[in-house]
Order: C-alpha cells, then structure tokens, then sequence
C-alpha cells in the first residue's frame, strides 16, 4: 500500500512486504546512488541489494558505518561529504539511506546539506525507523552538549518498508519499537492502545497493520506542523527525559527503552500533579512492562536535571512539555524550567 505525506515536498511511504527487492521500480534509474548503512544492517542485506543494482546496471556506491547512536556525529558526516565528493556525486544524483534511526538521521542531514541539498531516499530496517524516524523529514547529528542539536527539516523523496525485514530483529531491538508504538497510543489513539494491550505482538506477527497504524499517526502531525511549531510538538511525549537518559548512558541504551523511561517519568509526574488519573499511569506502566521497556533506573535526580537543561525545546528559560491526559490525549504544556525541575525532583 501507498501512503501519501503531503507535506511541502510530498512524497510516498511504500509499505509492502518484499519491496525491498523491487526499489528499483520506484527509482530513476540514470541516477547514481550512494548507500549508507551499519555494519549489522550490511552483513545480513547490503550483498542482495547491491546484486540488485548491478542486476539492473543502476550505478552506485556503498559506504558501511559503525552501528550504534555515537555515529550520528560530526566525525563521521565529514567522513560521509568526504566520500561522496571524492565519488563525484552531484546534485543529480542520490543518498539511499539503508538501516535503522541512526542511519537515517545521518544520511538525511548528509543529503540536506551537501552541495545545499540532494535527494535520498529512506529504507528503514527497525520497526523503530519504519513507523516514527523514516517519516517527517527531521534529519540530525549529536554533538557533546546533547542529542540532536545539529540538525535540519529535509524531506525524502520516498520511504520503502518492507515489514519482512522485522523478522531478522533480535527480540530487544523489536521491543524497541513499541517505545514509540505505545508513544503514538498515548498520544493520540486509544483503539491503537488497546490493541497492542490486550495482544502481545511477537517478531512472527504481520506488524503490517499495526505500522500502517501508527504512520498514519505520524503523517496527520507532520502534514498539520510540518516545522514542528505547535500540534507536531506532541510526538515529542516522552522524549525529554527520555533524550537526557541516553546522554547520561553514553548512548548505550536503545532509544525507545530510554523514551519508555520518559514516558513513564512524565505521566507519573502528571499523576503527581493532577493532569491524569492514576488508572492512566497504571495501564501505561502495566504496557510497558508487557514488551519489556520499563526499565528501573536510579540515576542521580539533579544530573538529569542538568541534562534536560541541553533540550533543544528549551526557549527563553521555558520548556514545552507534553503531559498525558488520558489514554489517546495530551496536552502540550509550557513550564518555567525552574518549575519543571521542581516536578522532576517530586519523583
């Protein structure tokens, strides 16, 4: 099936199992294409894409990374514009970015800057990427100070998912995803939140429908604030603290374990504070430990603090935050970071 985002630079999400082999089709063919991915991705998919190519005499190059968060970085974006300058890659040409968040943050902030902008395309490989990072066109790399910071609205020009691709996941990766599955839930669908509540969904189920589900989620935010200005910001439940523990783990934890802690976190602390009921944070908690994403963590309350003051949402010493409601509703709140800090240490 195709789905349209009809943003400023629509384009097509292709959601259909084996199209993995079938790219070519929706590609122009005279171009040439640079391939980033990870070195997990490459061992187990790059050989049967690149016979592909060669099969259909489409020009390209491949470049393998390190896989893992701390390749979103500058080092290896100079590394990447370096490589594609000494391959002769223009503006006609083209970045296929071939693997999980990591690859697709980075090949989108490569390809919305080298020569001012040239196009890529996104094959996710997590059902991670699939239904949240592959869409939207948020492109980023971290720097010291925190996560995402350097970064850039730059559309795809197609997004293929093949949901095959989730059966080679090792099972905390696949869990992984419900990270953000259950974000979308929170957020902005309650039948999506009693689905996956009353099923435990296993790596042998068809996730076709359930990623239909939640792209869709994903295409009404983007299509409505695609600059993330107002309604957008609500994809965000979760993500600041949950942005400031993988900073504080070095990025060794995956992101939707950390965003699940930042979920948990929040909706505690709109317990706390009388935004939501306790039936509310008690479902979310019972969700969360049925995919295996809540993790205990005893971190130190004031390094967080600390870490949250590196947000990017931060403006003028306020913070937008995004409090739950009840199931399937949030409301985007702006405290005084000093106030915010107060909740947190209730904790």
């Amino acid at each position: 099936m195709d789905i349209s985002v009809n943003c400023s630079d629509p384009y097509s999400v292709h959601l259909n199992k084996g199209i993995l082999n079938e790219i070519y089709k929706y590609i122009n063919k005279d171009k040439k294409f640079f391939i980033i991915t990870d070195e997990n991705v490459a061992e187990i998919y790059l050989d049967d894409f690149e016979k592909i190519f060669e099969n259909q005499k489409i020009k390209y190059h491949s470049m393998i990374l390190p896989a893992g968060e701390n390749t979103k970085s500058i080092f290896w974006y100079e590394r990447i514009v370096n490589e594609l300058a000494k391959n002769l890659f223009d503006r006609n040409d083209a970045i296929i970015a071939l693997g999980g968040g990591v690859i697709g943050d980075i090949s989108g902030f490569v390809a919305g800057t080298y020569r001012r902008g040239i196009d890529f395309y996104q094959i996710p490989t997590t059902l991670l990427s699939a239904i949240d990072s592959s869409i939207g066109g948020k492109n980023a790399i971290n720097i010291e100070r925190g996560k995402n910071l350097v970064g850039l609205f730059y559309q795809p020009k197609a997004v293929f998912i093949d949901p095959n691709v989730f059966k080679s996941l090792p099972d905390d990766v696949f869990e992984d995803g419900f990270g953000e599955i259950i974000k979308y839930a929170m957020i902005a669908s309650p039948d999506l939140f009693e689905k996956i509540e009353n099923h435990r969904y296993e790596i042998s189920d068809d996730m076709t429908e359930i990623v239909e589900e939640c792209i869709k989620i994903k295409k009404y935010f983007v299509e409505n604030d695609e600059k993330e200005t107002g309604i957008r910001k609500k994809l965000n439940f979760g993500h600041t603290i949950g942005h400031a523990i993988e900073r504080m783990n070095k990025f060794e934890k995956m992101h939707g374990h950390c965003i699940s802690m930042g979920m948990d976190w929040i909706t505690k602390i709109s317990t706390i504070e009388g935004y939501c009921d306790g039936s509310t944070y008690n479902r979310l908690l019972n969700l969360l430990q049925k995919y295996n994403l809540f993790i205990l963590i005893f971190e130190n309350t004031e390094d967080l603090i600390s870490e949250i003051q590196n947000d990017k949402k931060i403006h003028n010493g306020k913070i937008d935050v995004i409090i739950p409601i009840e199931i399937g509703k949030c409301e985007i709140k702006t405290f005084e970071l000093k106030e915010f800090s107060n909740m947190i240490r209730k904790i």
